[in-house]
């Protein structure tokens, strides 16, 4: 495995693993109906990723890098992170807290009652959710979509703080000892 995707996953894996520790407080103290949580989870994420793309800068790219390098190298750690985080949610799901989906698939059958739709349609929209969306697969899937989708958005607003680039002279050289090495 050669140096570059060993700092790929080793900073993606640190991009995750606040999330996977927030999800495991939140599943241990029954925090999953607050909504104020949700918002301090996207913060959490928020923060890791600016940290991350600036250790990143200083440490890998010697305290230099421009905005497009920082994004795309970002969404290669966000991808190889995302990975991980849906092979933890289809462990969480399938083996560590599976009446977590039969709680999920309640919600969805008040609020299916909430909306005042006949019994039928409740009953297939239930029954659809129970076969193919609340199930271990499914989560780990949208899982991996919905960090790297919130992690691209979030790395394209850190990455305007996080940037810093050299004068043209110094990008050349860092260039030059790069293809000689």
């Amino acid at each position: 495995m050669n140096s570059n995707f060993k700092n790929y996953l080793s900073y993606g894996a640190v991009m995750i693993a606040p999330m996977v520790l927030m999800s495991l407080l939140i599943w241990i103290f029954n925090l999953g109906q607050n909504k104020a949580i949700g918002w301090i989870s996207i913060l959490v994420f928020l923060v890791t990723i600016f940290f991350v793309q600036k250790h990143f800068r200083d440490n890998v790219n010697e305290g230099l890098i421009s905005y497009g390098k920082l994004y795309g190298k970002t969404l290669i750690m966000l991808l190889l992170g995302a990975v991980m985080m849906g092979i933890y949610t289809y462990i969480f799901y399938k083996w560590i807290a599976p009446e977590e989906l039969t709680k999920m698939l309640d919600m969805v059958k008040m609020q299916l009652y909430e909306q005042e739709l006949p019994e039928s349609q409740i009953k297939m929209a239930y029954e659809y959710n129970e076969k193919y969306i609340m199930i271990p697969g499914s989560m780990a899937f949208f899982s991996v979509i919905t960090t790297v989708f919130q992690g691209a958005v979030i790395a394209l607003i850190t990455g305007i703080f996080v940037k810093k680039k050299a004068d043209s002279f110094t990008e050349i050289m860092k260039e030059i000892k790069t293809e000689e090495e």
